[in-house]
């Protein structure tokens, strides 16, 4: 990746924030903090993040609670759940709200800077993939032909002429 991938690390316990900010600036990461949900998805309403690490028990707005709202508002950034006290349930009601994945505390630095990591590229395939539909879309336009050799080029131009006619 070519830029510093940027986190938003939304967590209410503010020594928690405090280590892993840390810990995640010194593997490289840009970071920034928010101390619950809707402090979060605000933050993420004013600055692009690639990845969400998103306590899921907080009080005034749940982890789940705001999961759903970024995901919602925000469908590419991709979400980490993490918890103090995590049940197989939790774990699958985050991953089929959206969440890219979901970790217990404390979690080994390793995985979690190899889970941020994937994410990240997973963002920036989302992103290459949106622009590349966009680029396929504009050049093929309403021909939907693929190529870019000359023939391909006259046969678009004769397509575009004969359609603007009304003869049969």
């Amino acid at each position: 990746m070519s830029d510093k991938t940027r986190i938003l690390l939304v967590d209410d316990e503010a020594t928690f924030r405090g280590v892993m900010r840390s810990e995640l600036e010194r593997m490289g990461f840009e970071v920034d903090e928010a101390a619950g949900g809707s402090a979060g998805i605000e933050k993420l309403a004013n600055a692009p993040f690639q990845v969400v690490l998103l306590d899921v028990r907080m009080p005034e707005m749940d982890g789940l609670t705001a999961l759903e709202r970024i995901v919602a508002e925000h469908p590419d950034v991709q979400v980490i759940m993490l918890t103090g006290q995590g049940t197989i349930e939790s774990a699958v009601d985050s991953l089929q709200k959206g969440a890219f994945h979901y970790l217990t505390k404390p979690c080994r630095l390793t995985e979690l800077r190899s889970i941020i990591n994937r994410a990240a590229e997973r963002m920036e395939l989302v992103e290459d993939r949106r622009t590349l539909d966009r680029l396929v879309s504009s050049r093929l336009g309403a021909t939907k032909l693929v190529g870019i050799s000359e023939s391909i080029r006259s046969l678009e131009k004769t397509i575009a002429a004969v359609a603007k006619s009304d003869s049969p």
